[in-house]
């Protein structure tokens, strides 16, 4: 283990540096300005109260590794170093990283990676010239969803009647929980926009959504409205038509990602395997093809229907949500019941109770013992 730092890593001349951070600092104060988000008081962390663990992995623009802060593991998040090589690249992923703090600073859902701090000096600690001088500190994750899929896999080859009935359960239980958090960023006018496994995982038993760079707040607080947004915006087989069609679109295009996160789960196979670009364009977005279900049990037959409704061509005929949670909830409680009555395990209310995720106020504050003051809140954004 060693303390984090950045002594023998890349860096900018100072003057570089400076004016890279001067420019990341408009674009994400001009953003923050028009948000109708209220931020939370958020600790303040300097890189040297941290303790280098382990790397956990990197995506196009960002890199993770495990740290501990007084005395807990956490999961840190930065920009990729390479990044230095491309400024402009550079700005608009360092602006994305910091919009992510904002919005996981003033949102709290028991699905959503829970911020637990960022750099002391905000984005002004880019001016330092390393890749990683901004960072956020996170919930650290037990496993991805990829990694929870391809374990159901080996349990539905090999695995017993009653251990597969539990997987459904299992299956149900996370395709509420993505909804549910989904539906919470909607009601706070949010668009998450990059719905897919890699950006899900565990921890504690709880499905978590993490990875908000792409996530947009909505120019008006009226979630049916379509706007002309970015096209194209997340990964392609994920993606709704309308989006990669770079038409308008509205929160409806996270039930359409929803839907096909939710097959993958159920099938343990991913929609459109075989698709080239060109193929998706053609048959998916203009003609409206969907993926083909395997034979399934007919305990999967509830949930089919509802995720066929949820990937409808037409976004306003897709189900809200709000509705979604409700059914899947019925259902986790009748395929549970079920199950424990097959394995003849008795029940206690505390493990029966299905913790629904609750739409909670974007003002409540969290459980942080070192808060920002109003001067750290200025020097942040």
């Amino acid at each position: 283990m060693s303390v984090v730092d950045t002594t023998h890593v890349q860096m900018w001349p100072r003057n570089i540096a400076h004016h890279v951070a001067e420019c990341i600092f408009r674009d994400v104060q001009d953003i923050v300005r028009r948000s109708r988000l209220n931020r939370n008081l958020t600790a303040l962390i300097e890189h040297r109260e941290l303790t280098h663990i382990r790397n956990l992995g990197q995506g196009a623009f960002s890199h993770v590794r495990l740290v501990y802060y007084q005395g807990r593991a956490f999961a840190m998040k930065h920009l990729r170093q390479d990044l230095l090589n491309r400024p402009s690249e550079f700005r608009q992923a360092a602006s994305e990283l910091a919009v992510e703090g904002h919005m996981l600073a003033s949102l709290s859902h028991p699905n959503l990676i829970k911020l637990h701090g960022w750099a002391a000096n905000g984005v002004a600690s880019f001016a330092k010239g390393y890749h990683d001088s901004f960072f956020l500190l996170l919930d650290p994750l037990e496993e991805t969803l990829e990694d929870r899929i391809e374990t159901w896999k080996q349990i539905r080859q090999f695995g017993t009647a009653v251990q597969r009935q539990e997987m459904y359960t299992q299956q149900l239980r996370a395709c509420e929980q993505i909804a549910s958090v989904l539906c919470y960023l909607h009601e706070n006018d949010i668009i998450y926009r990059d719905l897919k496994p890699s950006n899900l995982g565990f921890c504690r038993k709880e499905i978590k959504l993490y990875d908000l760079g792409l996530s947009r707040e909505l120019p008006y607080p009226d979630t049916r409205q379509s706007f002309q947004m970015s096209g194209r915006v997340g990964t392609q087989r994920y993606m709704a038509p309308e989006v990669a069609c770079h038409e308008a679109y509205n929160v409806s295009a996270d039930v359409y990602s929803w839907a096909m996160v939710c097959y993958e789960i159920l099938t343990l196979e991913r929609p459109y395997d075989r698709f080239s670009r060109e193929m998706h364009d053609t048959l998916v977005c203009k003609q409206g093809v969907r993926p083909d279900w395997p034979p399934m049990s007919p305990e999967y037959w509830y949930l089919q229907n509802i995720i066929t409704s949820a990937w409808n061509q037409t976004p306003c005929l897709r189900p809200c949500l709000a509705n979604i949670c409700h059914h899947l909830s019925q259902e986790h409680d009748r395929a549970y019941l079920q199950l424990r009555a097959e394995s003849k395990t008795i029940i206690s209310l505390d493990e029966f109770s299905y913790r629904k995720a609750p739409i909670r106020s974007v003002s409540e504050s969290t459980d942080i013992s070192l808060m920002s003051t109003e001067t750290g809140l200025y020097r942040v954004f």
